[in-house]
């Protein structure tokens, strides 16, 4: 099993975390889930403890995969997972099914307190089975599209401010420009101060418009790096699975091989009727001279049938092959050794008459 070093997220979130590193942790559980959905698995038991922010950069990393489960390979056949964090549906329903971990995730995403903008995705993935979201990769494209409308509400406030500390500045330029000097002087400090408290808004919306640009590069250059990486894994798990393949496929060649063996040994053997005479047998004295000659018959036929096959096996496999081969006729000859012995002591050699 994978080390992690790290503290589960109970542990984690315990500890003085900000909330843009809570959300960035939620982000890649989120994302983790989708992965493991992908591969039809559930896991059955999605909480806190099952949970490892890592100490190297905060990745997250899912653990305990003892309850989890798939549509194709159901090993549990009974309900399972932690009370406290289960679907109401998961404790009588016994089939897998990636919606239990929907309403297993918004829990602890509620615990995480991402913020005000969660509230609604959170109460969805708490909703009866059907109400749910259906899917992780839904639930995804649901927090994307409300991020992207939340940046936009945003920047269009910031472009309101802006607005209208200029429509002011205008406005108080025109004024005072008919005022009495004598009245200016008074009016023209306050209309500073307001001004200057409108620059100093201003500045730090423009600095919280930055610091959300610069956390979406962020996010999106993560995301970047993740797809790769998903990508990357795909990649290698589609060649390993070629290779696992080709590797059946050319043990069931072997395996053919070694069975027409047997077959073409077996038939030249029992052209011999060696084991039909040796019933007739009452004393080792009668034993005919080339019973060893006989036995070894359907072993002759072995050089000209690996000859035969050379140019479709790989060296080590007619190894396997021609191993496979001898065995069977070394079996055969101690069966006949065996039964001969039955007959009398019999040693291999023939007494004098």
């Amino acid at each position: 099993m994978e080390w992690l070093e790290g503290v589960t997220l109970k542990k984690w979130l315990e500890g003085k975390t900000t909330r843009n590193e809570r959300i960035y942790a939620s982000n890649q559980l989120i994302d983790a889930l989708s992965h493991i959905h992908s591969h039809s698995i559930a896991h059955r038991d999605i909480k806190p403890s099952n949970i490892i922010i890592t100490s190297n950069g905060n990745n997250v990393k899912i653990i305990d995969f003892g309850v989890a489960d798939t549509d194709a390979h159901t090993i549990l056949k009974q309900p399972a997972g932690t009370e406290q964090y289960m679907a109401p549906e998961q404790a009588s329903i016994c089939k897998p099914d990636a919606r239990n971990d929907i309403y297993s995730l918004g829990l602890v995403l509620r615990e995480m307190d991402l913020g005000n903008h969660y509230n609604a995705p959170i109460a969805r993935c708490l909703k009866p089975i059907a109400e749910r979201y259906q899917s992780v990769d839904e639930m995804k494209n649901d927090l994307r599209q409300r991020e992207s409308r939340r940046r936009r509400v945003v920047t269009w406030l910031g472009v309101m401010g802006i607005a209208a500390a200029l429509a002011l500045t205008a406005f108080l330029a025109i004024y005072f420009s008919h005022k009495d000097p004598s009245e200016v002087y008074i009016t023209d400090n306050q209309a500073r101060q307001q001004v200057d408290s409108l620059r100093s808004a201003l500045g730090q919306t423009s600095e919280k418009m930055l610091q959300s640009q610069k956390a979406q590069n962020t996010m999106q250059s993560h995301l970047g790096e993740l797809n790769d990486t998903i990508a990357s894994l795909t990649s290698t798990n589609s060649r390993l699975r070629s290779a696992e393949m080709e590797r059946e496929s050319r043990q069931k060649m072997v395996n053919d091989a070694i069975a027409e063996g047997i077959r073409i040994i077996d038939a030249t053997n029992a052209t011999t009727h060696l084991k039909q005479h040796i019933d007739t047998v009452s004393n080792s004295k009668y034993v005919w001279m080339d019973w060893h000659y006989l036995t070894v018959q359907g072993e002759r036929k072995m050089p000209e049938y690996m000859n035969s096959i050379r140019n479709r096996f790989s060296t080590k496999e007619l190894s396997e092959i021609e191993y496979a081969l001898k065995e069977h006729c070394h079996n055969y000859e101690n069966n006949i050794r065996a039964r001969l012995e039955k007959v009398g002591t019999f040693t291999g050699l023939i007494e004098a008459p």
